[in-house]
């Protein structure tokens, strides 16, 4: 089995964490609007600034994440190019390697 690598660890994990957190918060929001129901005047009205404000931190929790999900993407392209840059021979020996394999595929489909 192959094994992951940290970028592949990294999503995993950040997309286990986000469903976490946006699923508390919904449910939380969930329950909030199921007591809503059973109150009237100022009780409904503090039950839906509630929910609002759940709503809210969901969208600022999302963001976040987002946030984190483009910083793990600059910092993998960093890495890459960062290895790229120190081995620069063995990146075109993998770059002719790919050219040369697609060039055969291409060609015997032509045929």
């Amino acid at each position: 089995m192959a094994r992951k690598t940290s970028l592949e660890s990294g999503l995993d994990q950040f997309q286990q964490e986000s469903a976490r957190e946006l699923k508390k918060l919904l449910d939380q929001a969930s329950k909030a609007l199921g007591d809503a129901e059973s109150f009237s005047g100022d009780k409904a009205h503090e039950a839906r600034e509630k929910v609002i404000a759940l709503l809210n931190e969901a969208k600022g929790t999302i963001t976040d994440k987002g946030r984190e999900a483009v910083e793990l993407g600059r910092e993998t392209i960093g890495n890459a190019q960062d290895r790229i840059e120190s081995n620069p021979w063995t990146s075109v020996a993998v770059a002719s390697g790919f050219g040369l394999l697609i060039g055969l595929l291409v060609g015997r489909s032509s045929k």
